[in-house]
């Protein structure tokens, strides 16, 4: 199935890893209608959820947008020891 086929494409094991934080950030369009939320204001969020440990273990972030810029500087921001899945062009 399509679904599958998209799974093992993110996932090589086909297995999304049980600790997997999935972030939204809608930039896009909304520029027009509003201030962006920050790049920050996100990664302090996606630290909060993950709580203790956010810098020290392994963390997984699937991040989804439509924006590559948003993509793209998230994963420059992030803490290194963060791996980063994304969806978007």
């Amino acid at each position: 199935s399509e679904a599958h086929r998209q799974l093992l494409a993110m996932f090589d094991s086909g297995i999304v890893p049980a600790n997997m934080v999935t972030v939204h950030i809608r930039w896009g369009d909304k520029e027009k209608e509003m201030t962006l939320v920050g790049i920050d204001e996100y990664i302090e969020a996606t630290k909060e959820i993950i709580g203790a440990g956010w810098d020290i273990h392994p963390q997984h972030i699937y991040v989804a947008s439509e924006d590559g810029r948003a993509i793209s500087e998230y994963e420059s921001r992030m803490p290194r020891n963060w791996k980063i899945y994304s969806s978007g062009p």
